[in-house]
């Protein structure tokens, strides 16, 4: 609201006066403040989930392609997709923790949890029905797939038995 406030406020003034650069400034303040309180949340979470998960699985997502996005380009620039990456990557390597990132074009969000078949599912739709019986959130179902494919890589990579904590349904 105070953005859009300042956006608007800059527009309406004339161009190098003295009242132009001191709304360009306050708009200025305005960004960095968000761009630093951005940062914070990304460091808190990425510190929260790299020393309490000894096993971490992230998507690798074509971040770019989604900012493109008529719909979700905004939410996905605000969100710092690339940002909490990076830093989820070197707080994984300094704490020990295992890393799994998912290859981009693994069908995770179009595979079944429950029985592995592989569905093509629409965009808009939240919820996925298997011939299964299998009812549940597309999203919880792409977080069970990575959480399993993540547990057998680690036990591939670590050569010992890691298994992630059953999610509550």
């Amino acid at each position: 609201m105070r953005l859009r406030r300042l956006n608007q406020s800059l527009s309406r003034k004339t161009r190098g006066s003295v009242n132009f650069r001191k709304a360009k400034a306050k708009l200025s303040s305005l960004h960095k403040r968000i761009a630093d309180i951005r940062q914070d949340a990304i460091h808190k979470l990425s510190h929260r989930v790299a020393t309490e998960f000894s096993v971490i699985g992230i998507e690798d997502l074509n971040v770019q392609g989604m900012s493109r996005h008529g719909m979700l380009g905004r939410s996905v620039g605000d969100a710092g997709m690339r940002m909490f990456r990076t830093q989820i990557e070197y707080k994984a390597d300094m704490t020990g923790a295992f890393l799994y990132t998912h290859p981009r074009f693994a069908p995770s969000t179009r595979v079944y949890s429950g029985c592995g078949q592989i569905h093509d599912i629409p965009l808009g739709k939240e919820w996925l029905t298997c011939h299964c019986g299998l009812v549940i959130d597309r999203d919880l179902n792409a977080a069970l797939i990575l959480s399993q494919t993540a547990a057998s890589s680690a036990v591939a990579v670590c050569g010992e038995s890691v298994s992630p904590a059953p999610l509550a349904a």
